[in-house]
């Protein structure tokens, strides 16, 4: 029997290395000479895109950006929260909407640690009379990044936080002595050595974030969010530019349905699982590939580009809407 996963197409390995100060890109191309990248076409490499923060040209000091970034009120990507603060001490909340309480005591934003000294860290942490602290993993982490902002792009309930990497308890699949953890300068995720120290925010209780997905025609049907997705041979086949994707979402009628819309990163996110890795997505989708896709999350460091999602490893990078990418409509 072959497996639905034999239309994806892998052509390259990009990794993504978060650190403290800045984010590396390691990127391995195939052997085909002609091989061109989705994404920042009009980069003098067509390899790259941008996975860096920003820099003021002006500014002597080029691990920091501009810290005045602008929100728009007609944001796709809303975040609502309703955190209680639970200890007597103020340092650690719970978080309404997923039920887990997270340490946001001063060394969540101030001491690093190796993977392992994190994980020891956290299974050894007593705060609020808890004892059964961990870290978490990259689906609880993500909850926690508030796009509408940046450094730190964190919800604004938390008081205590570097705008850097955080571990998450999650390894690459690729490779299990790198680490999945979340770089709250932008919210971007990335990877990162375990001998490399990042910031650790401990967190106690489930989350539940499993999605039941079926396929329906030429849609999948998440019946957890209730959203559902366009998923034809044109996921995997047509490149476009931001406004085009737009265009097209707008404009298709599919199901009988024409509310079809861009995805915001969240929404795109729900439906990438690393454990079927490569590439990264829910197994209910037959039509698609690893490449990038289009969300309609502005970054907020930099108002032309908008997030992406690269489906050969489920991370997310930024792009400006010049640059063409594939598209998957939802509604």
């Amino acid at each position: 029997m072959v497996s639905h996963r034999t239309f994806f197409q892998m052509p390259y390995l990009l990794l993504v290395v978060f650190s403290m100060s800045a984010c590396t890109k390691i990127t391995s191309l195939p052997p085909e000479s002609n091989t061109t990248h989705p994404i920042e076409t009009n980069n003098t490499d067509p390899t790259e895109i941008s996975k860096t923060i920003p820099v003021d040209a002006n500014d002597t000091n080029p691990t920091e950006i501009n810290k005045t970034t602008p929100v728009d009120a007609n944001t796709t990507d809303p975040i609502e929260i309703n955190a209680t603060q639970t200890s007597p001490a103020g340092d650690s909340f719970l978080d309404s909407r997923t039920r887990l309480m997270w340490a946001d005591d001063s060394e969540a934003g101030s001491v690093t640690h190796t993977f392992a000294h994190a994980v020891a860290y956290c299974e050894a942490l007593n705060l609020g009379d808890h004892s059964d602290w961990r870290v978490p993993t990259m689906h609880e982490l993500y909850t926690l990044v508030d796009y509408n902002r940046t450094h730190p792009a964190i919800l604004g309930t938390i008081h205590h936080v570097s705008p850097s990497g955080y571990w998450s308890s999650d390894s690459y699949p690729l490779d299990p002595n790198l680490i999945l953890g979340i770089d709250f300068e932008d919210g971007s995720d990335g990877i990162s050595p375990k001998n490399v120290p990042q910031y650790v925010r401990c967190v106690r209780g489930e989350y539940v974030s499993s999605h039941s997905l079926s396929k329906v025609g030429g849609s999948v049907v998440d019946h957890t969010t209730h959203a559902e997705w366009q998923d034809t041979d044109e996921t995997a086949s047509r490149l476009m530019t931001y406004e085009e994707a737009h265009s097209y979402c707008r404009d298709l009628r599919l199901s009988d349905q024409d509310d079809w819309k861009i995805p915001t990163l969240r929404e795109l996110r729900s439906i990438v699982d690393r454990a079927g890795f490569p590439p990264a997505i829910h197994q209910s989708f037959s039509h698609g590939n690893g490449r990038f896709y289009w969300t309609s999350t502005p970054y907020r460091a930099d108002h032309q580009k908008v997030w992406t999602l690269l489906f050969a490893d489920g991370n997310d990078y930024q792009a400006g809407k010049s640059a063409k990418a594939y598209i998957r409509c939802v509604r």
